[in-house]
């Protein structure tokens, strides 16, 4: 039931299906009814072609080949249109490549030219390793072809064109008789021939040069305006001028043909790079459709309407069926080929074993030409691709999602497990030995244990304001109440929780004289600056400086913090601003939770500034590095 433009590219059939040949001139559709019947004996199912060569078609016969179309979708057929000048060349290109066991065809009606033998003949004789089946038509009475706009020999409006074309030729032959000898004006002739196969086919072509031997005779041989020849070497003329426009008209109208085949394949290509280039750059499923609906459109000529799965008319549109109609729609719905649908032509969009989508095209009095739908199914291929690009794309992000949160789930699970217990044990083991040995403890050791547990008090106090803090970054809770502050307080106040967390750290602190105002939040970006340094604090050796220094240009200020640790690897850099990520550094990674930097970021960056690592300046510990907007930038929108 697909449409395909040329061989190659289609994919390789299975054997066991059957071809079925059938013609717009005929009604064939007992061809279809015979190959249903077969394919219910035998495995494997049927095809039904049809060739374009390029010629005309009217009205009538596209409708007769949309009547035998419609049956072999009915019966479970497949559809095929294929493209090319030879009819027998294309079918023998196409058994090469898919390698049918049974070729069915109608046998000919009429006479036929000698040179000029029936396609069953040129199969039959083709001696092809597959069985062919021809079978004779039935009674015209019940399968007439469709009745005729035209002339047997070929479009009335060609043989028109070729007896204006000639009155023509001869008025010009006339005026130039006493200028050029009759050799010369023969060329006017066969040009005038040639002209006519080129713009309307062989047969008006043919009809034109036989009344070319006539005008140049009446008008150009002794004696003039007589059908009568007295010369030998006029009569020569006259022939050589026939022969030439019976072979020069033929082949300017296969040439024409096949430029034409070759310009509509240049049309349909570039119109499906455009489709893909488009449809590339899009990763909503609604801009899609959108897109869809509007190229489908101008391609065709008419309104396409899209009806997805959840029974939504893109883009909200008046529903164009009625409900009586929509519920016998829904039978159909999980066809994943298209199909003919009362007045319409529908054209799913089927992948994952399931229909997304379905377009729908009218043809109330204007049917849709082969080539046409084959537009139309090769867009949806493309279609269906990005689709399934974008389909997958959530997937992905979903999948990830889901995993980084189970990832953070864990870690949680393993920080708040240690981190918790630890101090706890530590103030319980402190609590209990003051409890039990309170005699035999002296007043130095008793002091020793109460500090232990103000001093894990502390971290347990500062692990859970880590978490708190985490909780209000990842829900978007985190509320920004600036104000101005003097960097210098911050400072003052961030250095005076670290001397007394870590009362034997040596610090470096430069500070110009006069350092700006921050239109910050205050408490957070001290808590940010707080936890870099108690970071550095811990990882610096005990004989170490962690040095803190203040510079700024005209859009931010800069506070590098930097400890002379063993430093941080360049592929780490990033990582360690993760939440849960510790850097595995023997004893230092159990007083770690991994939160600290990840909140940090969080905080700084919902200034509008950056926090990252670089190289040290002095020796090979770390350095941090935290920007934040000047209120000037900030002013400007910097922020």
């Amino acid at each position: 039931m697909s449409e395909q433009s040329a061989p190659h590219s289609l994919q390789p059939t299975p054997p066991s299906r059957m071809l079925v040949l059938v013609s717009s001139r005929y009604d064939d559709r007992y061809l279809v009814e015979h190959a249903a019947r077969l394919c219910q004996d035998q495995a494997g199912g049927f095809v039904v072609l049809w060739i374009d060569t390029g010629r005309v078609r009217d009205t009538a016969s596209m409708a007769q080949l949309e009547r035998t179309f419609a049956l072999a979708h009915q019966f479970g057929g497949e559809t095929l249109v294929l493209q090319g000048p030879s009819a027998i060349r294309v079918v023998n290109d196409y058994i090469a490549v898919h390698q049918p066991r049974t070729v069915v065809l109608g046998s000919p009606v009429g006479r036929h030219w000698p040179w000029r033998r029936p396609l069953s003949q040129q199969l039959l004789q083709s001696q092809l390793p597959l069985e062919i089946s021809v079978h004779t038509r039935p009674d015209t009475s019940m399968f007439a072809p469709p009745p005729a706009t035209h002339l047997w020999l070929g479009m009335r409006t060609g043989y028109i064109a070729g007896i204006l074309a000639m009155a023509l030729a001869g008025l010009i032959g006339v005026t130039l008789h006493q200028i050029l000898e009759n050799g010369s004006l023969v060329v006017l002739y066969v040009l005038t021939v040639a002209l006519i196969g080129l713009s309307y086919g062989t047969r008006p072509a043919i009809f034109t040069a036989l009344l070319s031997y006539f005008a140049f005779n009446f008008l150009h041989t002794e004696p003039l305006f007589s059908l009568d020849v007295h010369k030998g070497t006029d009569l020569r003329t006259l022939i050589f001028m026939v022969v030439t426009g019976l072979i020069c008209g033929p082949v300017a109208s296969r040439a024409r043909q096949q430029f034409e085949l070759l310009k509509a394949a240049n049309r349909a290509a570039e119109m499906q790079r455009d489709f893909a280039n488009e449809l590339s750059s899009l990763d909503n499923e609604h801009a899609v459709w959108t897109l869809t609906a509007q190229r489908f459109q101008s391609l065709l000529q008419r309104p396409v309407y899209i009806l997805k799965a959840n029974q939504q008319w893109v883009d909200d549109v008046a529903a164009p069926l009625q409900t009586g109609a929509m519920q016998r729609l829904q039978h159909l719905w999980p066809h994943d080929q298209p199909y003919p649908f009362e007045q319409w032509w529908a054209q799913p969009i089927y992948f994952n074993q399931q229909t997304h989508a379905l377009l729908l095209v009218p043809q109330q009095g204007n049917l849709l030409r082969p080539e046409q739908r084959e537009q139309l199914r090769q867009l949806s291929q493309q279609l269906v691709l990005v689709l399934q690009r974008i389909v997958y794309s959530a997937q992905a992000e979903s999948s990830r999602i889901r995993a980084e949160m189970e990832q953070l789930r864990s870690a949680l699970l393993a920080s708040v497990s240690h981190d918790l217990r630890s101090p706890l044990a530590a103030m319980m083991g402190s609590a209990e030995s003051l409890l039990v040995l309170e005699q035999q403890l002296s007043t130095d050791n008793k002091r020793e244990l109460l500090s232990t547990i103000l001093s894990e008090s502390q971290r347990l106090d500062r692990y859970i304001q880590n978490l708190l803090d985490m909780t209000r970054l990842g829900h978007g809770g985190l509320k920004l109440e600036r104000d101005w502050v003097p960097l210098g307080d911050i400072l003052g106040s961030v250095l005076a929780r670290v001397r007394k967390y870590f009362p034997e750290l040596a610090l470096d602190v430069q500070i110009p004289p006069h350092p700006p105002m921050l239109f910050v939040h205050g408490a957070l970006i001290e808590q940010a600056l707080f936890n870099i340094l108690e970071n550095a604090a811990r990882y610096n050796p005990p004989d170490g400086t962690v040095s803190i220094e203040v510079t700024q240009d005209e859009q931010q200020i800069h506070l590098a913090i930097e400890d002379q640790g063993t430093g941080i690897a360049k592929d780490k850099r990033e990582q360690v601003f993760d939440m849960f990520y510790v850097v595995a550094d023997g004893d230092h990674k159990r007083h770690n939770t991994g939160m600290g930097l990840a909140i940090c970021r969080g905080m700084i960056n919902a200034h509008g500034g950056s926090v990252h690592i670089v190289d040290a300046l002095h020796g090979h510990g770390a350095r941090v590095v935290v920007s934040l907007p000047l209120p000037d930038a900030f002013s400007k929108g910097a922020v």
